[in-house]
């Protein structure tokens, strides 16, 4: 008797073992379900995740409306398969590379620290009313300035009428000086101040607190571009020629 109890009690868990295994799963209950739509359940936290709902909207109709259409388009374009086409993935592929540069960006620019002292704000204001004369040329390497007097152009104009990043740097030289323009995946511009003519009338327009914010984002600039030709130069790029079609 004691035997046949054993048996019968293995054959029981046995049995409830393999219920338990082959049982199909129950569908879990979402909680604080919000509005099922063709059997798709949003729930109050899903919009709230989104930040597109706020607390007091939960009982707007028109809302309401608005998750419920916009549920049901995305339904109709999955049906058509439009999340499957070339043309789809491709925009989708886009943003994310935009998105994920745009993040970058903002972050290198969120930790750069740069600093404009007053004699550079002073320099910049004083620079309005003259006439820079000055060597220009566009280059790829950086060159001598014996190389851009021979080969610049000669330019002579009035500080206001130049281009902003002119302006910035014939600010920061002294006759005789030279500086290098870098614009990323571009020719850089080498400068060559050979004189400044007449006297200072500082422009009613751009105040102290602008000049600085100005120089100081032109500085932010320049650092990112030497920070992305270091990328650059860190990098292993080759270039592969193309074979044209017969």
């Amino acid at each position: 008797m004691k035997y046949l109890v054993i048996i019968l009690t293995i054959i029981l868990a046995i049995t409830a073992a393999t219920f338990l295994f082959i049982w199909p799963d129950q569908p879990k209950v979402k909680k604080d379900v919000l509005v099922t739509i063709n059997g798709h359940d949003i729930t109050r936290s899903d919009i709230q995740e989104e930040g597109a709902m706020g607390s007091h909207h939960e009982s707007s109709g028109d809302f309401i409306n608005s998750v419920i259409n916009k549920q049901l388009l995305i339904q109709e374009a999955q049906r058509q398969s439009i999340d499957q086409e070339p043309s789809f993935r491709k925009a989708l592929k886009d943003y994310y590379e935009q998105s994920l540069i745009k993040v970058l960006m903002e972050r290198k620019d969120a930790s750069l620290q740069v600093q404009v002292s007053d004699e550079e704000v002073e320099n910049f204001l004083d620079s309005f009313g003259k006439t820079y004369t000055f060597m220009l040329l566009k280059t790829r390497e950086p060159l001598t300035a014996d190389f851009l007097k021979k080969n610049g152009a000669l330019h002579s104009a009035l500080f206001e009428d130049l281009s902003e990043n002119l302006q910035l740097i014939l600010a920061g030289l002294k006759p005789g000086e030279m500086a290098m323009e870098f614009e990323t995946g571009n020719e850089n511009s080498a400068v060559l101040l050979e004189k400044i003519e007449g006297t200072g009338n500082r422009s009613s327009s751009i105040s102290p607190e602008k000049a600085r914010k100005i120089l100081e984002e032109h500085k932010k600039r320049q650092l990112i571009t030497n920070w992305i030709n270091d990328l650059r130069r860190n990098a292993s790029v080759t270039l592969h020629q193309q074979k044209e079609q017969p």
